[in-house]
């Protein structure tokens, strides 16, 4: 099983997450995702892989915190089954800028629009819990409730 990162910010003023439009020469071009990617041999644990991974695409230092939810998918052929941690992440400061091989866009949308996104598959039936009104935010053990 592949383990793979995305990493959620949100800004609580603004009632909104960044998310991030793929690029159209990747796999599931155009589709929008939280910023993040695979879990590397060398990452210590999953909080020190979304650091790394939202270090390598935007740029930014920031610290993991908590694990908000996962999504397990079986994608047919090369990529197989794959585990996707949603991870808090907090610290981002001052603009976020994209690396063009990387993402076609990055940018706040409203938690409201959350469930409207084409998605890529993994990051669906997590988005659209966010879009319904989910509160992690207030909540001790996220997993759990």
């Amino acid at each position: 099983m592949i383990e793979v990162v995305g990493a959620v910010f949100y800004d609580q003023d603004l009632d909104s997450f960044l998310v991030a439009q793929r690029a159209e020469g990747l796999k599931f071009p155009l589709k929008w995702e939280f910023i993040g990617g695979k879990r590397e041999e060398n990452d210590d644990d999953l909080f020190k892989a979304v650091e790394r991974e939202v270090k390598e695409e935007i740029n930014k230092q920031v610290k993991a915190t908590r694990i908000l939810g996962t999504s397990n998918i079986d994608y047919a052929g090369d990529l197989g089954n794959i585990m996707v941690y949603f991870i808090e992440c907090v610290g981002l400061a001052g603009e976020v800028t994209k690396d063009p091989k990387i993402h076609n866009q990055v940018l706040w949308e409203k938690r409201e629009k959350m469930g409207d996104i084409d998605w890529v598959e993994g990051d669906i039936k997590f988005a659209k819990t966010l879009a319904n009104g989910k509160d992690f935010w207030n909540v001790e053990n996220p997993l759990a409730s």
